[in-house]
């Protein structure tokens, strides 16, 4: 009888172990080859520090690199398919560009890529694209990866006797956001190193596979990746979230009587990742609360540290997010963050961006220089303005509205004054001065941030104004620069 006991409790020992989602450590060096191309071009989610050390040690006389890095900036590699069922303020978007990242993951050598990557682009897109990689892999070879190899081969191995135990938290994280996950998909973390012991890293999920830099010559390093695998997890699982689910969440959120809600609803799902990967996770983990910041975007840092006892709360009662939760959360957006309604910084988080630019152009010269001075979590492109899918979205989509109007003769400005109505308030404004337009518009219950300018060129400019201001001025909507 003991040992028919016994052999229960092994038994269940084992169903439960091998239940546990799979997880694979890998480094990949064809997708470290693409992201130090995003890097060298200023794509958003890339790392400064890795930029700067790239353009410190690549000669300017190599012209043949930048040469490739000037033609990689103006590829598309971001084709959108839209759920259409799901909410409007989730992730509705499926990305090329996401399916590039995870096959890059995958593949042996370029060639293998570049076979696993047909069809997703148009051809001569994919003809650039691989030119561009065939030309700087040498050259990423011999600076970054040869050297570091060892390093990325070390850190695999300092964290891969952490995977059980990262496997566990993803499991009480799964079952507090309540999302689909099971054994049957594994997920595979991919790193990259970045010269170096100390700087910005950056680490993105797509589907099942999760990518992320590390400090290369920090040999701890490794500490501060495990909170951020799970970070990454957390991001995964929300998007995986049943549509009943992410709908009661929406309501939840929209129907809440605080000014605040929206804004903190644009805020939780970054929130909750780094309370439970950085906070939680690395307490589980170490034994310990990081001491130092969870996140480099202040406003993230600042709210995941303030939801972190509510959040381990219910972690460790293992209750699922519910009503109550999302109540608590938007009271300490609103205690946190009582400015927010007017703060540039959090009203850029999640943006609409109307131009006449070309999207390539606006994405990859306005957006960038955009990061530069705001940490913009998630952005939506239209154009031209007046297309009428464009002219749609105006006055129903309720995130904040940033257009862009470049040596305009007025007409567009009326166009939109006739769907954003607070402009009609200011239709005698001269259009050819460089100015900028902050109000909220009633209409459209979104926040207007109206930039106007003689050339694109001076974008920069305006996005420096907005950071000296730091706020919306609700008794004076026009700023002349």
């Amino acid at each position: 009888m003991k040992t028919n006991i016994l052999f229960i409790l092994l038994f269940l020992f084992c169903a439960s172990v091998s239940a546990q989602v799979p997880l694979q450590i890998k480094s990949s060096k064809v997708h470290a080859l693409l992201n130090f191309m995003d890097t060298m071009a200023g794509w958003p989610s890339t790392s400064p520090t890795l930029l700067e050390y790239g353009q410190a040690n690549i000669p300017k006389s190599n012209t043949e690199f930048y040469e490739a890095v000037e033609v990689y900036k103006t590829l598309n590699l971001d084709y959108s398919a839209e759920r259409e069922q799901y909410p409007e303020l989730r992730h509705q978007y499926l990305s090329t560009r996401n399916l590039i990242i995870m096959a890059s993951v995958g593949s042996r050598d370029l060639h293998d890529f570049s076979e696993r990557i047909m069809g997703y682009l148009p051809l001569t897109e994919h003809d650039k694209l691989m030119k561009c990689l065939i030309t700087a892999a040498p050259v990423y070879e011999q600076l970054i990866w040869s050297e570091y190899y060892e390093s990325t081969q070390k850190i695999i191995g300092q964290i891969s006797p952490y995977k059980k135990q990262i496997q566990s938290l993803f499991e009480r994280a799964k079952q507090f956001y309540g999302g689909f996950w099971t054994k049957d998909y594994p997920f595979i973390v991919s790193l990259y190193p970045i010269p170096g012991e100390s700087g910005y890293t950056s680490a993105t999920p797509h589907s099942n596979v999760l990518v992320g830099s590390f400090m290369a010559d920090n040999h701890k390093d490794y500490e501060g990746r495990l909170g951020v695998i799970v970070h990454e997890m957390c991001h995964i699982i929300f998007d995986e979230q049943p549509l009943k689910l992410q709908e009661d969440i929406e309501k939840w959120y929209l129907k809440n009587d605080s000014p605040y809600a929206r804004y903190a609803y644009n805020y939780i799902d970054e929130g909750l990742a780094t309370a439970i990967g950085n906070g939680w996770a690395f307490e589980q983990i170490h034994g310990y609360v990081d001491s130092l910041d969870w996140y480099h975007d202040p406003y993230i840092n600042q709210y995941a540290k303030a939801i972190f006892p509510l959040v381990k709360e219910y972690l460790e009662s293992k209750k699922r997010m519910d009503k109550e939760f999302i109540n608590q959360v938007i009271a300490i957006f609103e205690k946190e963050f009582p400015k927010c309604i007017y703060d540039y910084g959090l009203l850029l988080n999640d943006i609409d961006i109307y131009s006449d630019l070309e999207q390539q152009v606006l994405f990859s010269d306005i957006f960038s220089s955009l990061n530069q001075y705001f940490q913009v979590r998630s952005a939506n492109f239209f154009n031209p303005i007046i297309d009428t899918k464009s002219l749609e979205t105006m006055d129903k989509k309720q995130q904040t509205k940033m257009f862009f109007l470049i040596n305009d003769e007025s007409k567009t400005y009326k166009t939109v004054a006739t769907k954003i109505t607070d402009l009609q308030k200011h239709l005698n404004i001269d259009v050819k001065e460089d100015f900028i337009l902050s109000f909220w518009d009633e209409n459209s219950k979104s926040n207007i941030i109206l930039i106007n300018l003689q050339k694109k060129e001076d974008a920069s400019k305006a996005f420096q104004k907005l950071a000296e201001l730091k706020y919306i001025n609700p008794d004076n909507a026009l700023v002349k620069f």
